[in-house]
Formats: structure tokens, C-alpha cells, sequence
């Protein structure tokens, strides 16, 4: 929440009618009696409303005594109700059906109850309610509400204790609703007895006596003492609480909200004054009333507690905000980065609601009653809206800024000195002194206060004016804190962190005034010992913020290497396995460069698609449809900048040295480095020139390389080995190789004396990627391997050297490293997993040259992602290790073995993770000591700062939709650059210069989603700049089958039908294309008949499979023509008909058995019927 206050002008603007005040008749009571009536009437008794449609009223503000020299602390102000019998009926007695009850037993009978009612079914819901709520505490505090409610009081006296069923369900009613409102303070928090045993008793009275509504308090009894003193304050409730308050907004979480409170009856004044008893002053209450129409206010919003699904969790009352004050920051970031700031009418607040910036800037003139808030309650509010809230979303969709303060306007404050002058009996006098004047009486007559407010609130020239809030104006006057400058004050909502943002913009000119006036020894303004040089540096650190993001990456990013100040590389994995390469994409390698803002692509770290033999990738259709490229994943990267030349590795089995452009605009290939597997590590000593890499095979993993300035491509190496092997143990195995130790990580000390050291941690890892091949014994073991590459020689590492190595790490001052490994040792616990270590050169003459273990770090995490280490002393430091459970330990070097902090980020992205957690990624230290980032699987990236033992926690810096893979600051520190598992690269800085250009679109008004507008403009992702295709791979290129089509209809063997429909038949060469069956014809000649076995196939299959259901076409005759004729004859000249031979011929051939009819015709084709 955020103030805002009106112009001077604005409130000036209104004019007030002054002479509209009526004159009253008569003499009011005397000053002595009304001090006395009123005196006493303080202890009547009160009521609490919670349920009303509109807001309260302005809260009640304390008188001033004569002689006080200081403003006393406030005394408990009532609102007034008026005499009217229409508000206030007399209820007429009803019959009993027993004996009255006294008040303590109605109390008992009904309200008490009705609250183990309502904690009964809380605790049905959660049967840890108990534990979470001190019911026996906020059960005392409704039973002392409902013994001062002058309604309950009055249905007690007009039923003689017994309630009438109505009643009874309005108390229930009430009861559930201040349950609901005040088991989200703190202070109801649950407690414990004397004894130690939590207590739940609700079931009893207070051990005090409530006095009866007919019997005069005494005030000495410890019961009516809680009546009469001053209302009590309680936290406003987390808004994701069941809650039920109605017609308000709260304005921040952590403020205080006051329960209204008002007589029943208007105060009368006594005959005798008597000393007054202040009490303390109390803190304000939610917003105060600004309507008194139900169509200017939001509606009324109630959030009971109900079942949902199959078990509702009442702890979701007691939840945190899912928004915390920590990472509010981000999450406004992440609205002003996702929505465009020119959209004015509504924006994305800090939880999705719609921001009215408009809506209520002059507000002020419209209301029906003008709220004024004394001085002291104005800054507590002003103190509260720096808290967060997590407001629902029904009051976020009306969460219009009304005015909870306006100012006096000079027409005022003149009828209000024209009351004055009324209430004393003087002429209306008319001049510049107006305010002058009501001091003076304020100050004289701090007891007629209040009757000179009921008088003349909501009258005349005061019509706006309640009596509270000219109780206020006159106290204010007392005290001489009228503002001079009229203003009207409003809450809105804060939702791009605006107000935090001017006072982080205020941090560096305080620091740099603090300076110059009270010098460098930080010790005068600043009122504490202030190091200049490391504030400075975190005032200008926390400025980091996201500047940019680009998606689509190929695919995790796992490796982030700066080229300079403004510029880094970066590198991503690919899918480039057999079942899965038809999702290999490019970029896998890119460059950003900051002149365009843009993230290009490079496609040197690619191989030929292989010819998959079966799966789904092995069929012609898919192979024709991929790109012959796979692009293999890029894993390690390393910057030379003595020498400008950058490295990177993949596993494509190659090593590449590329010339970058210090501008980041282009970067060109020198050279590559073949090896026999993948390459997983590449590491330059930056300070003389060689080059490490580390391979996947079982022998000469890591080359150390001397680069050729002249052919880099052709640079000789020297091949290392460790000094164990998996057949160490059986030298004669005959057994196949299924695992071997292959380097996990590798490191170049940095320290002057040990720049020359390559250090490289050996694990346990099976050859085809199934951890069962590693026998149980051995998977644990491991080596550690230090060459001093001057001399080409291993220098010896004691104590712990043979065991699983994780990850490594070097003192960047000191010559000494540490090392991640498994545990090592007899006396170590049980919820040990890993333990750090920390060498440094032995101090033994026996042992010269040789590294010697001097700590050991034990931690429980089963296994270490990253190492770090801060100097903070030239013997201590500090040393983090990320883990895979999610958490990162930091120990003080200092303080012992055990860790400082365990910082722990939340649960991983993703369902279903398990075993599968990829945890903290990333670590990296910043300036100084006091900031530590870290980021982690939930897709978060924090900032701690480790010397802080209590709350470490700095804020959240950046949050994404996948786990956080890779991270690397800039060598000046200004930049940080990101990488997560969905492809994206993201950017921060301090330097508002670098927010990259974005793309809107606009999209039309959301209606029913978390954020109402009319319109909206989202910002587009940006994806990275592809490169160029590159040509396909040499000896590999294949025609397409478009192409095979063209090139038979070229020769002839196809030709097009002139029908499209029917497309490409045989052509004149298709027998040239061999596809006949030569050894079906005779003599094995295409050109030659079939042979009758295959016609005789043939024949049958058309007979089997001729289409009987389609009718043919008869062909259309052709007109008769003398050719025509001429082979008609010639053709019926051929027919042989039987009949036609001589008679005698046909007398032989019937004699010999031969029928002369026509068969077909001769058969008896009738139908067979049965007979009957």
C-alpha cells in the first residue's frame, strides 16, 4: 500500500455555507454538569458492530486537561447515537419459563455455548485447532464484548435471562463472526498454563463478576476494570484467513484494526467535575468511514470457513501470504516486465488486481461524510501501508482508493469557530483568527469537546462532519497539528513496489550526506557503525533487477561463460539419442550482444544425423522430414582474456576455440579439438594459457593442451591419467569392462603459487549408463588427482584422497582447495553423506610439496551440485555447498564443523520429481560478504546475506517457470545472467540502460480472471536469432522422393495420364526399369507370353476379385464406316458354328458324343424348390 494525498487547491475548491448554522434556543446544562454526566457515563456499557453494511466511523480521539504541558494519551471517545425510540425500541417482558437467571448464567446458557459451538466445529475440521488458537483467551474477550452489548443486555433484562429463539440465532451468527475476525491476531495465538499443559476453556465464566446492566459499577473489581478500560487493538488477519468483515477494506497486513465501539445511550454531563483517568493511546483502525451509501462502497464481503472436497484444512487459515514481503519486490518486477506501464486505466496489482490510479483523486468532494483522523492515528497508517497485505480477490476487485482522511477547508474550520462562539454564548464574530480561536477554546475547554461535537456533527455548514471527526479536528487544534496545507489522504494499491523503490533510491545520497558530514567513520547520522565501502556496494548490488529474457533454447542451459563486461555465451542441451532425436533443434550455442540486444545462434557443434536402425526415428518418412544436422549439447565453457580466445566443448566429441568480438556482435571459429568421447569439462588457466579438457572414457580422459597461436586445430596435448582402474583389485579378470572412474569435475587453482596446480576429482560411473554394473563396494570410491603441469608430475593429496569426489574448489587467495566427496572414516554420524574437506600444503618436510587435510565439513546432503568459498580473515572463511535436497550449507570455517545456516528453497518444479531433483544449481557470491545467491530447482533465485544468523533471507531476486540450471555474475559484477531448464536465458543488472526493447500485443478485456481490464498490453516472449541453415552433409545429400518422381517421367518409364485424376501410369521405357518377373514368361522373355500356370493365376484372382456392385459403361458406338464393315464380315466369317457344317459332318460328331447345342443354353438354370 502506497499514500497519495490531493492538492491544497482541490480541498479550497469546496465551498461550505457559513451562515447556514440555525441558532438554538435556550441554555445548555452547565459546564461542571455535563464534565460529571459525562464522566459517568464512561461507564456505560458498549457495543461492538462488525456487522453493519457500511464502514465505521472515524475513530474517537482523547480531550485535553488544562495545565497539561504535553498532549495526554487519549481516553476512549464514543460515538453518539441519538434518542430516537425507532432505533431503540423498549422490548416488553416476556414470560419465563423459571426462575430469572443471573447475568453470569445467561452468559453461560447462551454465548458460551454458542463459542463451543463454533470451536467444535473448527475443531471437527482440524483437530490441531487447539493447538493453533488460544480459545480459552479469545473466548474471555467476546464474553466481556457480549457482557457490555446493550442489545444482549436488553434481551437479558426484557426475557429475565432467557432468550427468545430469534435472538438466539442472531448471537450465533455474531459469535461465528467475531470468532472469524479475531483468530487471525497474534496475540490469540496459542499459550500454555503454569503448569505448561495448553489450555481450551471456553466452557466457564471469567473468574470475575459482570455487574448487572441495573447495578452501578464500582470500577474496583478485576471484572469491570476490562470493561472500562481503553478498546483493545489486534492485528489485522491474513486475508487468506476465514475472516468476516464487512464494509471495509483493511489497509495493510501487520496494522492494527480497532473493533468499533459506541454507547448506547448519548453521554449526560454531571453537576461536579472530577478528575479525568486518560487512558493509553491506542493504534488506528481499519479505514474509516467514507460513505454512507451502500452504492458508493464495495459490497460486503464474508469469507466463512466451509468444507471443500473431501477434508478442508482449517490450517489454510493460518497460512502465510503467498506473496511474502521478501519477495514482493520480484513479483512486482515480474508485473511491470509482463504488463506495459502505459496501460493507465487499470494495471496488474502486486496480486493480480486491477489498479484504480484514477479512481478516487477527488473522491474526497463526493463523499456523504468526510473522514478526519487525529495526527497520531494518520501515522500509524502511514506506518502500516509499508507492510503487504494479501487482500482477497473479491476486495481487490473493489479496492477503489477512497479518502480515509480529508482536511478541514477554511469554510469549515470558519463554522466551526462559529460553534464555538454559539456553544459560549458570544457573538458571531467574523476574521482571520478562526483557527486561533478554536485552539484557545480547545485548550481552555477540553471537556466541552465532546457535547460541542454532538451538537453541531451533521448539521449546517458541518453536514459532512461527524461527531468523531470534529472531536478529532479539536484535538489536533489542542495540539497545534492542523495542517497548514489542507490535504486529503487515500490508500492505494502498491502493486509495482513503487514506494520501496524511492527509498532504495534514497539509500546512496544518505550514505554519501552521511559521509561528507561525519567522515568515513561511520558513526554520527547513521547512528551505528557503518562500513561506507560495503554499503555503498550493496545499495548499488540491490538494484539488481531482470532486463531481459530470451526462450526457445534448445534445451537446459548449462553453461554461462562472459566474454566481457557486456557480453557472454552461453550453452544448452540437445536431444541427440537414438529414441529421441526427432526433438533436436538448434541452439545449442549462442552469443549475446548487447549493441542489438539480441541472442544469436551458431550451429559449429553439430554432426551428421545417424541412420537409426529401428524405432520410430528409423523409418524413410521421418529421416526424409529431419534436419541431417543434430546439434550435440554444449555442457562446459571457459574465457581466456589475456588472450581473447573462448573454449567450449560438447558432445560432439570436440572442443572449439572461438575469437569473440569485444562488442559481443560475432564470434568466429579458430579451431577444434577432436576427442574420443564426449567432452564434458573445458577449464583455461587464466593466467598462463593452458587448456584442460576432460572426456567420457576409461583411459587418458584429461589432455592438457598448449595452444598454437599459428594452428590452433593443431595444438599438442598431453594426455593424464588417474592412478586407479575397475580392475584394480584383479589385475587377471577376464571379465568384460562395465564401468570405469571418469572425471566429475575439474578446476585450475587461481591463487599466484598454485596457478600452475590442475585439480580433477575422479567417481565411479558405468559404461552403459546403468548403476548396477558398479559393484556395491566401489560406489564410494573415487580419486583425487592434483598435477603440477610445470613439471608434468601428480603432486600427492593425503587423507581421503580414494573417495567419491562431487565437485572442487579453490581458495581464491590462498593455496589450498577443498573438496565435496563421500564420508571417509570410522567416527563420523550416521546422518553424515558427504563431508568437505579442506587441504593445504603440508608443513612437514617429509611431506613437501604434498597437500594435507586440515578441516573436515561434515554435511547430510547425499549429494553436491556447487562449491564456494569467501574469504574473511586470512585463516577463516566461509564455504557453501549446494546440494541436491533443495537446501545450500554455509559453514564459518571459524566456528567448527557444523553448518552456520541451512538455506533452503522450496519445493522443485514439476511433478512427480523424487529421486530426479536437480536442487541449487546455482551459487555465486557478490561484492562483499553480506550478499549470497543461490538458486534452485523451485525456480527461484535468492539473495542472503549468511552474516546475518537470524534471518539470512535478503529478498527474492528472480523467479521462472523451470529449475534454475546455470548462473554467472559478470566480471565487474553490474550483470548476472541466468539460465533455466526451459530453455530460457534471462538477464539482470543494476543499469536501467540495459532493459532490452520489447514487443506488445494488445489482447481484449478480461472479465473473469485474477486482472480486470478494459485493456491490455503483454509483453511477447523474445526468442533467440537462429542461424543460417548450413549445408547439408558432404557425400550424404539424397533426393527427395519428388525428384525420383520427375526423373522416371523424364526417362519415359512414367508418363502423366491427361486425366489428373488418375496421375502417373506406365510409360513407354517401363520395362526398362527391370520390374517385371522375367522367370513367369516364357524362356524367361518379358517380351514372351506367360506361362499358363501364372495366366491361369491371373485369370482366377480377376475372376475371385472383380467388383460385381459397379455397373460399366457402355461404350458409345462409332458410326458405321465401309472398313468398318468389311472386318465386321471378315471377323463373322471367322465364328465357328456347328450347325452350319454339312450334315453329315454333324451326324459323325454326334455319333461320336459331341453336343452341337450351345452348353450355356442347354442347361437348366430353373430354380430347384422344395417339395411340399
Amino acid at each position: 500500500m502506497k499514500m497519495a494525498m490531493d492538492t491544497p487547491t482541490a480541498i479550497g475548491g469546496q465551498p461550505q455555507n457559513a451562515d447556514a448554522i440555525t441558532k438554538q434556543t435556550g441554555q445548555g446544562p452547565s459546564l461542571s454538569q455535563q464534565h460529571q454526566q459525562r464522566l459517568q457515563q464512561q461507564h456505560q456499557s458498549v457495543v461492538i458492530d462488525l456487522t453493519g453494511d457500511s464502514p465505521p466511523t472515524s475513530p474517537r480521539v482523547a480531550t485535553r486537561d488544562k495545565g497539561h504541558e504535553e498532549r495526554p494519551a487519549k481516553r476512549q471517545r464514543v460515538a453518539i447515537a441519538p434518542r430516537l425510540p425507532q432505533l431503540q425500541p423498549r422490548l416488553q417482558p416476556q414470560p419465563t419459563p423459571g426462575p430469572p437467571l443471573s447475568l453470569n448464567d445467561c452468559i453461560k446458557r447462551y454465548v458460551i455455548t454458542a463459542l463451543d459451538r463454533k470451536f467444535d466445529s473448527f475443531a471437527a475440521i482440524e483437530p490441531a485447532f487447539d493447538d493453533l488458537l488460544d480459545t480459552r483467551k479469545l473466548g474471555n474477550k467476546i464474553i466481556r464484548v457480549f457482557a457490555a452489548d446493550t442489545m444482549f443486555l436488553a434481551q437479558y433484562n426484557a426475557s429475565q435471562g432467557y432468550l427468545s429463539q430469534e435472538y438466539q440465532a442472531q448471537l450465533q451468527a455474531q459469535v461465528g463472526e467475531y470468532v472469524n475476525t479475531l483468530m487471525g491476531d497474534p496475540s490469540y495465538g496459542h499459550s500454555t498454563n503454569t503448569n505448561g499443559h495448553s489450555s481450551r476453556s471456553t466452557s466457564s465464566i471469567p473468574q470475575q463478576t459482570v455487574p448487572t446492566p441495573n447495578q452501578q459499577p464500582q470500577g474496583a473489581g478485576m471484572g469491570w476494570q476490562s470493561l472500562s478500560k481503553p478498546r483493545e487493538s489486534y492485528a489485522v488477519p491474513d486475508h487468506s484467513r476465514p475472516h468476516a468483515v464487512s464494509g471495509q477494506v483493511a489497509a495493510t497486513a501487520g496494522q492494527h484494526v480497532h473493533l468499533p465501539i459506541a454507547h448506547s445511550h448519548p453521554p449526560a454531563l454531571a453537576q461536579h467535575p472530577a478528575p479525568v483517568q486518560t487512558p493509553t493511546p491506542v493504534q488506528p483502525t481499519h479505514l474509516p468511514s467514507t460513505a454512507k451509501t451502500q452504492d458508493v462502497l464495495p459490497p460486503k464481503i464474508t469469507t466463512p470457513l466451509q468444507k471443500s472436497g473431501s477434508k478442508t484444512k482449517l490450517r489454510a487459515a493460518f497460512r502465510t501470504n503467498p506473496v511474502s514481503p521478501l519477495g514482493f519486490r520480484s513479483h512486482a518486477r515480474a508485473t511491470a516486465w509482463k504488463y506495459k506501464r502505459s496501460v493507465k486505466p487499470e494495471r496488474a496489482s502486486k496480486d493480480g488486481a486491477a489498479r484504480h490510479s484514477n479512481k478516487g483523486t477527488g473522491a474526497w468532494a463526493s463523499l456523504p461524510k468526510r473522514p478526519y483522523l487525529a495526527l497520531q492515528e494518520r501515522r500509524s497508517i502511514q506506518a502500516g501501508a509499508a507492510k503487504l497485505i494479501q487482500l482477497p480477490l473479491e476486495e481487490r476487485k473493489h479496492s477503489v482508493c477512497w479518502p480515509y482522511h480529508v482536511d478541514f477547508t477554511e469554510e469549515e474550520v470558519e463554522v466551526a469557530r462559529q460553534a464555538v462562539r454559539k456553544y459560549l454564548a458570544r457573538q458571531p464574530q467574523s476574521g482571520k483568527m478562526a483557527l486561533r480561536e478554536i485552539r484557545r477554546f480547545a485548550r481552555k475547554h477540553p471537556e466541552h469537546i465532546c457535547q460541542l461535537a454532538n451538537t453541531f456533527a451533521l448539521k449546517d455548514g458541518l453536514s459532512r462532519r461527524d461527531q468523531v471527526s470534529i472531536s478529532n479536528f479539536f484535538e489536533d487544534a489542542a495540539a497545534n497539528r492542523v495542517n497548514r496545507h489542507k490535504v486529503a489522504i487515500r490508500l492505494e494499491l502498491d502493486e509495482l513496489d513503487e514506494q520501496n523503490a524511492r527509498v532504495r533510491a534514497c539509500r546512496i545520497p544518505s550514505l554519501l550526506f552521511a559521509r561528507e558530514v561525519d567522515g568515513n567513520r561511520g558513526f554520527g547520522r547513521t547512528r551505528k557503525l557503518v562500513n561506507f565501502t560495503n554499503e555503498f556496494r550493496k545499495a548499488l548490488e540491490d538494484e539488481l533487477e531482470s532486463r531481459g529474457d530470451w526462450n526457445n533454447c534448445a534445451g537446459d542451459i548449462m553453461t554461462i561463460t562472459w566474454v566481457s563486461d557486456h557480453s557472454f555465451l552461453c550453452g544448452a542441451t540437445a536431444h541427440s539419442d537414438s529414441h529421441n532425436q526427432q526433438y533436436n533443434k538448434p541452439g545449442n550455442l549462442l552469443l549475446y550482444s548487447p549493441s542489438d540486444s539480441r541472442l544469436q545462434a551458431y550451429a559449429d557443434h553439430r554432426f551428421p544425423r545417424p541412420v537409426v536402425e529401428s524405432g520410430e526415428n528409423s523409418t524413410e518418412a521421418m529421416r526424409e522430414s529431419q534436419d541431417p544436422w543434430l546439434y550435440a549439447s554444449v555442457v562446459s565453457s571457459t574465457y581466456d582474456a589475456m588472450r581473447d580466445r573462448a573454449y567450449t566443448s560438447s558432445f560432439d566429441k570436440t572442443v572449439k576455440i572461438w575469437k569473440v568480438d569485444k562488442f559481443g556482435a560475432r564470434m568466429d571459429c579458430l579451431g577444434t579439438w577432436p576427442h574420443k568421447g564426449h567432452v564434458n569439462f573445458v577449464e583455461v588457466s587464466k593466467q598462463i594459457g593452458w587448456v584442460a579438457t576432460a572426456a567420457d572414457v576409461p583411459h587418458e580422459a584429461v589432455r592438457l593442451y598448449v595452444v598454437n597461436d599459428n594452428d590452433v586445430s593443431m595444438s599438442g596435448y598431453i594426455p593424464l591419467s588417474g592412478t586407479r582402474a575397475w580392475n584394480e583389485d584383479d589385475k587377471e579378470t577376464q571379465a568384460p569392462q562395465k564401468w570405469s572412474y571418469y572425471p566429475a569435475t575439474m578446476r585450475w587453482g587461481i591463487a599466484k603459487d598454485v596457478q600452475h596446480f590442475l585439480l580433477v576429482g575422479y567417481s565411479p560411473r558405468s559404461i552403459t549408463g546403468d548403476d548396477n554394473d558398479i559393484p556395491f563396494e566401489k560406489r564410494n570410491s573415487g580419486e583425487i588427482c592434483l598435477w603440477n603441469c610445470k613439471t608434468g608430475k601428480s603432486v600427492k593429496v593425503m587423507t581421503g584422497s580414494s573417495q567419491n569426489v562431487f565437485e572442487v574448489a579453490w581458495h581464491p587467495t590462498q593455496p589450498c582447495f577443498i573438496v565435496a566427496s563421500s564420508p571417509f572414516g570410522k567416527h563420523f554420524d550416521d546422518r553424515v553423506k558427504t563431508q568437505i574437506r579442506i587441504f593445504t600444503p603440508a608443513d612437514v618436510p617429509e611431506l613437501y610439496g604434498a597437500f594435507n587435510e586440515v578441516q573436515c565439513l561434515d554435511c547430510p546432503a547425499s549429494d553436491i551440485n556447487e562449491l564456494t568459498i569467501m574469504p574473511c580473515s586470512l585463516s577463516c572463511c566461509y564455504i557453501t555447498a549446494a546440494a541436491t535436497d533443495g537446501n545450500v550449507y554455509v559453514w564459518d570455517t571459524a566456528r567448527g564443523d557444523n553448518p552456520i545456516h541451512v538455506l533452503r528453497h522450496g519445493n522443485p518444479i514439476g511433478d512427480d520429481v523424487g529421486n530426479y531433483d536437480t536442487g541449487v544449481k546455482f551459487t555465486a557470491w557478490g561484492t562483499s560478504q553480506d550478499r549470497f545467491y543461490t538458486g534452485g530447482s523451485d525456480g527461484m533465485v535468492k539473495v542472503w546475506n549468511v552474516r546475518n544468523r537470524k534471518k539470512p533471507l535478503v529478498r527474492d531476486l528472480l523467479q521462472v517457470d523451470a529449475p534454475i540450471s546455470s548462473g554467472v555474475f559478470s566480471p565487474n559484477r553490474a550483470k548476472l545472467a541466468i539460465g533455466d531448464a526451459s530453455g530460457r536465458v534471462s538477464l539482470l543488472s543494476v543499469d536501467k540502460a540495459d532493459d532490452q526493447p520489447a514487443k506488445y500485443i494488445q489482447i481484449p478485456a478480461a472479465t473473469q480472471s485474477l486482472v480486470h481490464t478494459t485493456a491490455r498490453s503483454i509483453r511477447v516472449p523474445k526468442n533467440f536469432t537462429p542461424h543460417p541453415t548450413p549445408p547439408p552433409p558432404v557425400g550424404t545429400e539424397s533426393e527427395s522422393g519428388i525428384d525420383r518422381a520427375w526423373a522416371y517421367v523424364v526417362r519415359g518409364n512414367l508418363q502423366i495420364h491427361k486425366n489428373r485424376c488418375i496421375g502417373a501410369v506406365q510409360g513407354p521405357a517401363y520395362a526398362a526399369l527391370g520390374f517385371y518377373r522375367s522367370e513367369l514368361h516364357k524362356d524367361g522373355d518379358p517380351n514372351q507370353p506367360l506361362l499358363a500356370a501364372t495366366e491361369a493365376k491371373q485369370q482366377e484372382n480377376e475372376t475371385m476379385f472383380r467388383s460385381s456392385g459397379r455397373l460399366r459403361r457402355l461404350r458409345v458406338p462409332e458410326p458405321a464406316s465401309p472398313p468398318l464393315n468389311q472386318q465386321h464380315q471378315r471377323n463373322q466369317a471367322l465364328v465357328l458354328d456347328l450347325r452350319a457344317l454339312p450334315e453329315s459332318t454333324q451326324l459323325e460328331l454326334a455319333m461320336e458324343g459331341v453336343k452341337l447345342d450351345d452348353p450355356l443354353e442347354a442347361q437348366d438354370w430353373d430354380f430347384e424348390y422344395e417339395e411340399e
